[in-house]
């Protein structure tokens, strides 16, 4: 094994870079947090890849919001932050539908109406974004949203935003994005009898069974995809929940974004509004937003797969009863 070595330069960045992160993060933890009942809390339930920061950030623009990032994602944790994540169910932070509700809804009150939770936005404490003082919170979130059912009853005065990527599309900037290995999910889903009897008939639990024996890495991320955003999608419609697509955003910002406005009752973007990428937005696609090449970011999936394959693809969708996407006709 190559050994790694360190100049007295790169030690020095290091040190700078660690220290500028811990007085971030005590700054951070100084905010206070008092919930406004006239205010809406907002849900942004989403996947990987699909956008999600990026929403998340322009909807941290209203004046004294808190932003939550992804609150069972525990790799987000360290030693200044730890207590703003949640460990305690199952591995990976992924939930079980027949048991972990309760501990989800008790860990959203914290966050939404307490000042125990502060926040993780990314924001510089110089900017004019940045508040000490907060009365309202957005959350993305990534597993939780099968309890969607339940979230809705609990949180009825809070509106949720169902922020959704077409599933090759996602699946593809999943599988290649190596720093982060993508994740398949389908064991988990199979193990828990609740979700099964609600969601699943026998020939998609043929099917789930079928792909974890035989079915590829990308077929299960595929796979894994559907099971995720069954239960929301099967929610849908619901005055406090809207449907959000990462290609529509992507394609026609501002007549998409005000859907959003109208929908949660508030302003969040003015006149001099600059629509930027995310902190985890690649740099291709950087360089393409740069170019208004907004069409290839959203269509550039179909030359990776071959018409048998979006049949396939295709088939999958029909099986469960997706309709958000015609794999054929896009």
């Amino acid at each position: 094994m190559k050994r790694k070595y360190y100049t007295t330069d790169s030690l020095k960045r290091l040190f700078y870079q660690n220290i500028k992160y811990l007085i971030k993060h005590v700054i951070w933890n100084l905010k206070y947090h008092k919930y406004n009942n006239d205010k809406k809390n907002i849900i942004l339930l989403t996947s990987r890849r699909s956008g999600g920061t990026w929403i998340t950030q322009i909807l941290s623009l209203r004046k004294n919001t808190k932003f939550v990032l992804e609150p069972y994602n525990i790799g987000y944790a360290d030693l200044i932050n730890f207590r703003h994540y949640s460990k305690d169910i199952l591995i990976d932070g992924y939930p079980r539908y027949g048991r972990d509700f309760e501990h989800v809804k008790l860990f959203f009150k914290k966050i939404l109406f307490s000042n125990s939770v502060k926040c993780q936005e990314q924001w510089n404490f110089f900017s004019k974004e940045f508040d000490f003082f907060t009365d309202s919170t957005v959350i993305k979130t990534h597993s939780p949203k099968i309890f969607i059912d339940s979230l809705l009853k609990e949180f009825k005065n809070e509106k949720f935003l169902f922020l959704i990527r077409n599933p090759l599309a996602q699946c593809l900037s999943v599988a290649k994005k190596t720093d982060v290995p993508g994740k398949e999910y389908i064991s988990r889903y199979l193990d828990d009898p609740v979700y099964i009897s609600k969601f699943i008939n026998p020939k998609m639990k043929e099917l789930m069974i079928r792909s974890l024996s035989t079915g590829t890495y990308f077929d299960k991320l595929f796979l894994s995809w559907v099971l995720e955003n069954l239960p929301v999608l099967r929610a849908l419609p619901n005055k406090n929940l809207l449907l959000i697509k990462y290609e529509n955003l992507v394609e026609d910002f501002s007549s998409e974004f005000k859907k959003i406005e109208e929908f949660i009752g508030e302003k969040f973007v003015g006149e001099n509004f600059k629509n930027e990428p995310s902190m985890t937005t690649s740099a291709d696609s950087k360089k393409m937003l740069k170019k208004q090449d907004k069409k290839y970011i959203t269509e550039r999936w179909k030359n990776e797969f071959s018409l048998n394959e979006l049949k396939k693809y295709q088939e999958i969708l029909d099986l469960f009863e997706v309709e958000t996407y015609n794999l054929l006709s896009q």
